[in-house]
């Protein structure tokens, strides 16, 4: 899902006598997220939509995008991995993603298999997946192909078992990942293993990225995005 990234409103020095900007994000006149722009992904600043008064409805989930450098990341996962081959690329390394405002309409909707292509076919070895290929990866999940030969993958927390009707796909696909080959620059024809997560906290719809390499920290990251939404609410609350 790409989430609608719509003007810039703001604030620097003169909001509450502090020196740098901050974004604020609400519904109904109230700022429900204050964020401070270190914390923003600054190439889309100027596209999110930002308002005290965002118009939420079923299908559309107005928010902005964040995004922490590595070094950031490891203050809270030390063992946060970053490939110096990719140090250059503004995305590679980082943990960003978006957040959106959820209509209270849409919770169901969403979820961490929404991107997930052929669920039933692998988990069941049929169809156009005959040749599904499940394989145990790093954390106890396993990276789950339709055939070997894909460059795309979803990250399961459990194998199929024959006895075992599919659950809700929710309930075991935790995140997708695809080859992202470089085509141009210096760095062509090397290829990035990006993987990407949605998940609700509170009532907000969390969209972010992250590269395979770091996939045994998926639950850390689901931490980590939660205490960042929650010192955002504070921030409101104490301004």
């Amino acid at each position: 899902m790409v989430l609608p990234l719509l003007g810039l409103l703001a604030c620097s020095t003169g909001c509450d006598g502090e020196s740098h900007k901050w974004h604020q994000f609400g519904v109904n006149g109230r700022a429900a997220l204050c964020v401070p722009d270190s914390d923003m992904d600054r190439d889309l600043v100027e596209f999110n939509e930002e308002s005290k008064n965002l118009k939420l409805q079923p299908g559309w989930t107005p928010g902005f995008g964040f995004l922490f450098a590595p070094n950031r990341v490891r203050e809270d996962i030390s063992a946060f991995r970053d490939s110096k081959e990719f140090g250059w690329h503004p995305y590679a390394n980082a943990l960003s993603g978006s957040v959106g405002f959820l209509d209270m309409s849409d919770r169901g909707r969403y979820g961490s298999s929404m991107r997930a292509r052929d669920v039933r076919d692998i988990w069941t070895s049929t169809g156009t997946c005959s040749k599904s290929e499940i394989v145990q990866i790093e954390g106890g999940l396993y990276s789950a192909k339709c055939s070997p030969a894909d460059d795309y993958s979803s990250i399961w927390n459990r194998r199929p078992r024959l006895s075992e009707a599919m659950p809700n796909p929710d309930d075991f696909v935790v995140a997708t990942c695809r080859d992202e080959r470089i085509d141009v620059g210096p760095h062509s024809g090397a290829t990035m293993r990006t993987c990407s997560r949605v998940i609700l906290i509170s009532e907000y719809i969390v969209d972010y990225r992250f590269q395979e390499a770091n996939v045994r920290f998926i639950a850390d990251m689901d931490t980590l995005l939660a205490k960042k939404i929650a010192e955002w609410r504070r921030n409101c609350s104490s301004r």
